[in-house]
Parts: C-alpha cells; structure tokens; sequence
C-alpha cells in the first residue's frame, strides 16, 4: 500500500508541494509527512508558480519574506490566491495585522498589494473584482494614515485615489503610494504642518530607474489625480508631484513628444490660473516648489524642440 511516506521526493516537489500555499508549509513541517525544508518549500511553491515566479524575478524581492514583513496575514494572503487561482470573488475586506508603521513595513504591505493586482491581471480577472484589492490597498493606507496623525481621511481622497489608480495599471506605478496618499490629505487638512512641510522637502528619489511601463503608470495615475481632485489644495499638490515626476525623467517629454507638448500646454495654463487666484491656496513654500516645476518643465520643452 502506497503512503505519503514512501512516494518518491521528486513526485513530492513536482506535484504535491505546487500544489500548496505558505500555510499549508507550516502544518505539514508539524504533522513532519516530508523531510523536505520549510525554505525548499516555499522556493517550490514560488517557482513553480509562473506569476509568483515573474513578479518575484520583476520585482527582485523575497516574497515569502515581504509578506512575512507587511500587515497582510499570510491566511489572507493564501485565501486571496487560492481565489484567484479557482476565479472566485475576491474578499472585499482584509484584516491588516499592523504590527509597525516603519518605512519598509508600508512598503511591503503595498508590494504584497502588488503582487495581487499582477496577479489578477495575468489571470485576465473582470474589472469589478480587480477593484477588491485596490479597495483593499487604500482601505490599509487610510489605516495607515488615520494610526499615524490620529486624524480622519478626507472623504473625497479615497475615491479620488481609488479612481486615479484604476485608470493605469498600477502595480508599475513607482513613487511611494502611501507618501502621495499623506501628503494628499495633509494638504487639505493640515496644510502648514510641519510634517508635510519636511516630507514635501525630503527628495527621496535618488537615482531611481525606471522602466517605460513605470515612468508611463506613474505619469498616467499622477495626471488623473490632477483631474479627480475636487479640492483647489489637492489639485495643485497634484499637479507639483505631476510636474516634478515629469521634470526627473525628462526622457518622457523626448519619447513622448505630442503627449509633452499637450502637458506643456497644461502647464502653462495652470502656472496662468496660480498667478491670477485671488488668494494663495497653498502654503507659500508649496506654491513656489509648484511654480518651480512648471516653469522647469515649460523651460525644458522649449530648449528640447
């Protein structure tokens, strides 16, 4: 009689170990059915996986160890999946673990958002359930962002960001999602804080590549954020980070150069509409950092054409 036991290690690896998701690692190194390592484990079930394998290798990251690290339990995480790979509705809400608020503990909560929304693009998934995670994703930066300042999000923002994420595919979008969303809010609600004032300041984008596909997701989700925001305060913040994303890669405007002219244009009409407000909507340091990246941006086109 064939037991699990004595069924060749190679039909283990091939067959039965793909099978599984990382909780099932963990009861079947107590219940010691295989002498197989835990670590060998999750590089098979990664591996032999074409889409955890591709994001994993497009990333470069550990995403046993992502996860291990960011606020998603890897019971949600293995329930997710699972309902992706069968095409079952996604679960509307996650029960984030918060363990810490660190730079990297954020960072890999929303690469771990990533991965799903790869995920489900790769297994052509309906638009309607697509919307599960980004409405996961900002369910945990609205935590995120409520835990940190002890105030409530501004209830136009998450709509706003929801709707701007939707409009590109926004596992390539490469600025730091949760720091956009901050700022978003805190220009609104505490615009002359002293942490958006010093986070706004902070250039924390030194020598970042970027592939097309992400300078392209972050131009298209920045530019409909500008169009979204129904606030004053929130669409010219919008339009500082469009501008200053657009003036570091200025490779867009030469690759791109209709869309560039067209962006030119608009930059030109906003800088016309920031000199004749009647009154100053942003803190004078802000309005000037915007009006600095605009006329950058104008003066770059004319000396590139």
């Amino acid at each position: 009689m064939t037991t699990i036991h004595n069924i060749h290690s190679d039909i283990i690896r091939e067959y039965i170990i793909p099978s599984f998701l990382f909780g099932d690692i963990r009861n079947v190194v107590q219940s010691c059915l295989f002498e197989i390592k835990p670590l060998d484990m999750i590089n098979i079930i990664i591996y032999k996986d074409v889409i955890l394998k591709t994001f994993s290798e497009s990333f470069n990251i550990d995403i046993y160890n992502t996860l291990k690290n960011s606020s998603v339990s890897f019971v949600d995480f293995d329930k997710i999946i699972k309902d992706i790979r069968s095409y079952t509705r996604v679960q509307k809400h996650i029960s984030f673990e918060i363990k810490e608020y660190t730079e990297n503990s954020i960072s890999d909560t929303i690469l771990i958002h990533k991965l799903f929304k790869w995920y489900i693009s790769k297994a052509l998934y309906l638009n309607d359930i697509r919307y599960n995670i980004t409405n996961n994703l900002i369910a945990y930066l609205t935590l995120v962002f409520r835990e940190k300042h002890k105030i409530i999000c501004i209830d136009d923002v998450s709509p706003e960001f929801s709707i701007s994420l939707e409009k590109c595919l926004w596992v390539n979008v490469n600025i730091n999602l949760y720091d956009i969303f901050e700022k978003y809010n805190l220009v609104h609600s505490q615009p002359r804080s002293y942490h958006l004032k010093s986070n706004i300041q902070k250039d924390n984008r030194n020598n970042i590549i970027a592939s097309e596909k992400q300078k392209l997701a972050t131009m298209i989700f920045l530019n409909y954020l500008v169009l979204e925001s129904v606030s004053l305060k929130r669409r010219q913040y919008a339009i500082y980070e469009l501008y200053r994303y657009l003036n570091y890669y200025p490779d867009i405007y030469k690759n791109y150069k209709p869309l560039g002219r067209l962006l030119v244009s608009k930059a030109r009409d906003y800088m016309s509409d920031i000199q004749h407000q009647q009154y100053q909507v942003l803190p004078h340091y802000l309005s000037n950092l915007l009006y600095i990246e605009l006329n950058k941006y104008i003066t770059f086109s004319c000396a590139t054409n």
